[in-house]
């Protein structure tokens, strides 16, 4: 059985920084697809092919790249979701067109497949959670440490 690289006696620590130096390459290369995503969001001829053209990355690098992050085609979505006018009273249809999505339909389907529920539940939720006053945060904590000694 061989020994795992990270592990090879003729050149200890080579192998470890070599896959330290390919994590930090994916990270660099993963920021700036994204980069990429968030300047051609409204664009309808966003996909995979149109990424990997425009990058100059293979369609398995820029898969690869994105698989922890729940895949490439969950960008727009995800798009959506951080958008801070997400719990705004924005339109959902404006939403859509915005990001990309074909129609409001379209958005609300592929956002409930991606989070259980869609896009106006979303919103709804968001606007349900109160503000949370950092004082008294601090105040509360102070309290529960000083019960704790």
């Amino acid at each position: 059985m061989r020994a795992p690289l990270s592990n090879c006696c003729c050149c200890p620590g080579e192998h470890a920084s070599q896959g330290a130096d390919a994590v930090r390459r994916d990270d660099l290369r993963r920021e700036s697809v994204e980069r990429f995503i968030a300047a051609e969001l409204a664009n309808r001829a966003l996909s995979s092919n149109f990424i990997t053209e425009a990058t100059d990355l293979s369609r398995s690098t820029l898969y690869r790249l994105f698989e922890r992050q729940g895949g490439i085609a969950r960008r727009p979505v995800d798009a959506v979701r951080r958008s801070p006018k997400a719990g705004s009273m924005e339109p959902i249809v404006d939403l859509a067109a915005r990001s990309g999505f074909v129609s409001e339909g379209h958005l609300s389907r592929v956002f409930a497949q991606a989070y259980g529920v869609p896009p106006g539940g979303y919103r709804a939720s968001v606007r349900a959670i109160p503000e949370v006053d950092v004082h008294t945060g601090r105040r509360r904590w102070s309290g529960w440490l000083s019960e704790l000694i």
